[in-house]
């Protein structure tokens, strides 16, 4: 702020005043419309009287700009003023939108609930986000973050656009975040991505820079290698639920060792060529939400494997768009035993797979509890 606020703004002179504070004129002083006059019509002026004007000349710029240097400083004082005064009279602008959030969820909660504290878990984290709103997340928001959170759980969601793929040797996670990560979300954002040439996070792994995620249950991975996918897997041995889109192109690859995940519950795997690599390399003894899309290299030993080696007893099958014909789906259904009790189906019908041959023999064997005897719920669509 300018000194002169604290006294208020200096009042602008009178025409008569400013006339009085010119610099006093030389009395041979000739104005600008009679110098040139006299040029055009031929008159040459002493080099002497054209010295003597030009420091007139010099004198009075140097007067008028001292002048209304003050008023300038001035002005621009009074129009950050003004600013700052609107913003007092909306306090809205000023409150951070975590606390905005926090005050609606207090205000919403049903009498008689349990009371919230702002200063406690969870609504405390509202204002950690606050400080680090600012911040460019990565990474020093998440070490911030885990700094604050304690043991308290951690989400973490990171959406990518094509405009910074280039730019992923740079990003980092904090260590220390692995630690107490609950779940974990990498992805593209649908239709963000237009040149397939370019799809994957080429440096994945070296992004996630942690040994052990011991508390990870639940982790989105889009757009991702099933290479990177089983690293990223080995070091989260107590994950629950987790949703892949696979990207391999037509790189397949045999495990020299199964990976075991004992606690998986929930998978849901989309493949834009397959996704045999990763069924080919897990074990899941505890799978019960199994949910295929997109698969075009149907392979029935694979699937088998998989349902032997793990032992599970699978719950809700979902197939999506799978490039399979009826007979191995038939043989699919059986495999997985009398546990499913929640089936959908979807398919595009092509040159080699019609959809009438496939919805008769699933109808028929489920008619006959041949399939799926325990069926609660039976979704089925083409097109």
């Amino acid at each position: 702020m300018n000194d002169n606020t604290n006294h208020g703004p200096k009042p602008f002179p009178s025409f008569s005043q400013l006339l009085l504070a010119l610099p006093s004129l030389n009395p041979d002083y000739i104005s600008t419309k009679a110098f040139r006059s006299h040029i055009e019509q031929g008159h040459i002026l002493d080099a002497g009287v054209l010295s003597q004007h030009l420091s007139d000349d010099i004198k009075r710029f140097s007067w008028l700009e001292s002048f209304l240097l003050p008023y300038l400083r001035d002005l621009a004082d009074a129009r950050e003023r003004i600013a700052y005064q609107k913003c007092l009279l909306s306090p809205i602008r000023r409150v951070p939108i975590e606390m905005i959030l926090q005050s609606i969820f207090l205000a919403c909660l049903p009498e008689g609930f349990v009371e919230a504290d702002p200063q406690a878990a969870p609504l405390l984290l509202c204002q950690i986000f606050d400080t680090d709103r600012g911040c460019d997340p990565m990474p020093d928001v998440y070490s911030s973050t885990t700094f604050h959170a304690g043991n308290l759980c951690t989400c973490v969601s990171a959406t990518f656009f094509t405009t910074i793929i280039s730019y992923n040797p740079r990003m980092r996670f904090s260590q220390g975040l692995s630690k107490v990560l609950e779940t974990l979300e990498l992805c593209f954002p649908p239709d963000s991505i237009d040149d397939r040439a370019h799809l994957g996070f080429k440096n994945l792994v070296p992004m996630i820079q942690w040994n052990s995620s011991p508390r990870l249950h639940t982790l989105t991975l889009n757009a991702t290698t099933s290479q990177h996918v089983l690293l990223i897997l080995t070091t989260c041995p107590n994950i629950r639920d987790c949703e892949l889109h696979v990207n391999d192109e037509n790189v397949f690859v045999i495990p020299e060792e199964k990976l075991a995940l004992p606690h998986l519950h929930t998978l849901n795997i989309r493949g834009r060529i397959s996704i045999l690599n990763i069924i080919n390399a897990i074990t899941t003894p505890s799978l019960r939400i199994f949910t295929m899309k997109g698969e075009k290299r149907w392979s029935q030993a694979s699937f088998q494997a998989l349902i032997d080696q793990s032992s599970c007893s699978i719950e809700e099958f979902s197939m999506v768009n799978v490039d399979i014909s009826a007979e191995y789906l038939l043989r699919t259904l059986e495999y997985i035993g009398t546990t499913v009790k929640v089936l959908r189906l979807h398919f595009y019908p092509d040159r080699y797979t019609t959809a009438r041959p496939i919805s008769d023999a699933v109808l028929h064997g489920i008619a006959s509890y041949l399939l799926a005897p325990n069926l609660e719920v039976l979704g089925y669509g083409t097109g």
